[in-house]
Formats: C-alpha cells, sequence, structure tokens
C-alpha cells in the first residue's frame, strides 16, 4: 500500500513554513518511507510564486509526481490518501489516466449537482442505503483495540455500477453516521471479476471489506508519523534550504530505521511481551526511544569523556562497561 502524508516543518516565525509531501508503504510489519518533496512554493521560501508561474506546484501535483516515481520501483496494492486528495479533480483523474488503484476519502459534505428530490451528496447516499446495505466488520486500531465497524457500497450520481467510481461508506453506527468517525471511500477497484465498469483498473478486484481494511490501515501510519514527528525530531528542523531539510529528513529516517531494527533484535526475557508491529500496530516510537536512550546515550558520552582525557585503549573495567553498554544493555544514568 502506498499512502500519502503532508507534513508542516517549524521554521522561524518570520518565514513561511514549508511543508513536505510523503509517500509511505505498508507492509505486513514495516512502514516505511518511499519518497519526500518539498513544497516550498519556489526556488526561495521567502518569495511566493505565483500559481501561473510554471513552475509552481502545488500539493495534489507535487503527490503525482511523488507517485510516479515511487510506482514502479515498489510493488503496491492501491494509493490511500485523505479528503485532501480525494476532492482534489487533478489528482483523481490524473490516477485514473494512469490506471493507478487508488482509495481515497471524502468530506461528509461532498456534493454534485443533481436534480432536486435525488441524492446530491455522499452523506445523501449513506442515509438512503437499507438496513440489508450494511455489513459489519472489526477494526483493530494501533492500540490493538478492536471495534465493530458497519460498512455500505451506495450508488448515485459519479458512484456505482457503469461508472469509473465505487462509494463505500465506513461508520461506527449506519444509523447516526458520526461526522468524525465517518469515512466516504471512493476507489476505482472492479467489484468482481465480471465487472467491467469503464475507468476501472485491471488489476484483481476488491470487495467493500478490503477497501474499508486498505484504508483502516492509515490512522496506524499516522499515528507512526506522529510518534516520529514529537519524539524523533521530525519537525524540529530549523533549516531554510531544502538540502538541508532533506538531510534532517535522512537523519530522522535514519532514526526511525535505527529503532524498527532494535525493536526486531532486541532479546526478550522470558514473559517479556515484544512490541512487534507483527501486522497489527506499528510499535510505540516514544518506548522504543527511551529504551536506546538508556544504553545508546551512556555509550556516547562515556566513550567522548574518555577520549578527551586520553587517546589510549580504556582500562579493563572502563572498556568491559563500554562493552555491555555496546551490546544494548541499558545503563540507567539517573538511579542510585
Amino acid at each position: 500500500m502506498c499512502r500519502l502524508r503532508i507534513e508542516r516543518s517549524r521554521v522561524s516565525r518570520r518565514w513561511r513554513q514549508p511543508s513536505r509531501i510523503a509517500a509511505s508503504g505498508w507492509k505486513v510489519n514495516l512502514i516505511w518511507s518511499l519518497g519526500t518533496r518539498s513544497f516550498t512554493g519556489g526556488p526561495c521560501w521567502l518569495i511566493n510564486r505565483s500559481p501561473y508561474d510554471p513552475a509552481f506546484r502545488t500539493k495534489p501535483q507535487l503527490a503525482v509526481e511523488l507517485i510516479e516515481a515511487v510506482r514502479h520501483d515498489w510493488p503496491y496494492r492501491a494509493v490511500v490518501a485523505d479528503c485532501l486528495y480525494g476532492r482534489n479533480e487533478l489528482f483523481v483523474k490524473s490516477l485514473l489516466t494512469s490506471a493507478i488503484p487508488f482509495v481515497l476519502s471524502l468530506p461528509s459534505s461532498y456534493a454534485w449537482w443533481h436534480k432536486q428530490g435525488q441524492p446530491g451528496g455522499v452523506e445523501d447516499l449513506a442515509l438512503r442505503a437499507v438496513p440489508t446495505d450494511w455489513q459489519p466488520f472489526k477494526r483493530t486500531f494501533a492500540d490493538g483495540t478492536e471495534r465493530v465497524f458497519w460498512r455500505a457500497e451506495v450508488s448515485g450520481g459519479p458512484y456505482g455500477p457503469g461508472r469509473a467510481l465505487r462509494l463505500i461508506v465506513v461508520t461506527p453506527d449506519p444509523v447516526k453516521l458520526p461526522h468524525e468517525t465517518t469515512e466516504y471511500l471512493i476507489t476505482n477497484f472492479r467489484e468482481s471479476e465480471k465487472d467491467r465498469s469503464p475507468g476501472r483498473v485491471p488489476v484483481p478486484p476488491a470487495a467493500s471489506l478490503e477497501v474499508a481494511l486498505l484504508y483502516a490501515r492509515r490512522p496506524r501510519i499516522e499515528q507512526a508519523y506522529r510518534e516520529v514527528k514529537q519524539h524523533l525530531g521530525w519537525t524540529h528542523c530549523q533549516a531554510r534550504s531544502d538540502m538541508a531539510l532533506r538531510r534532517h529528513w535522512s537523519l530522522v529516517c535514519a532514526a526511525f530505521c535505527f529503532l524498527h531494527w532494535w525493536n526486531e533484535h532486541t532479546p526478550r526475557g522470558e514473559g517479556e511481551t515484544s512490541q512487534r508491529a507483527d501486522a497489527r500496530h506499528p510499535p510505540k516510537w516514544s518506548t522504543l526511544l527511551h529504551q536506546v536512550r538508556l544504553w545508546l546515550e551512556p555509550f556516547v558520552w562515556v566513550w567522548q569523556a574518555w577520549r578527551a582525557f586520553s587517546t589510549e585503549r580504556p582500562p579493563r573495567p572502563l572498556f568491559l562497561l563500554l562493552d555491555r553498554v555496546g551490546q544494548g544493555r541499558p545503563l540507567p544514568m539517573y538511579v542510585a
């Protein structure tokens, strides 16, 4: 699965804030960044380029370029993105033209021109669904908890049989359709092998359940990005050049990969549960970062202190201590 994500990097309040558009991949228990693009509005963040400038690119345009750059090198099932892209005609048209399978979200207010008495929005179509259209399924969240959701594939307006797009509604309450937790998903997957609707992609078909589960993975990646931003310093860069920003992202991605490797290779004691993201949810980066800091920071600090004192080999007690800490065994520095 390829997922799009927009992040905003903080700089000085005097300057315009740049954004990052990233494509992320998910495969079993791995989440990784496939590529990034910087949205700066021009070659310099001090100058706002006009949208009529040929070099100007909007975020959906950058997202299309990013997808084209990575999709031939990485196997994927679908492009998954939120309502910023789902309601953008240029983005949707580009994916349809390139026959790229996708699952995109729409806001509940999304509507189209319609005749009086006919449904004119995605929420109207969901409200007109009959009880037999709703099917239950279990959805697993990032913390491992499960909750029953309901899904229904509805037809009307630009969606349904004979059209390029399908509309699947996912909600925890099919009667009230709560605004915050109801998802309106459009996809160009075929419903079955017999589906010959124009515009549908010639890939293995996807039932409404698979479409709902594909989009359900997006919040998990969202949670991983939130942890990376807060604990690995993704948004703490104060640089103003594109190159410096990319270097900062590379360091954060290296820390991301190291923590994931550490989570997979850390020896576990008897009865100790692993925090692996085994197809359920990604590891909790704040906990992993704390575990690594317990041995990495003492290791670096002691080595720097010794090198400042002498260039010779450390004495045996100190060497054994460094060897122990270097193997990943924690050394609590603030515990008596």
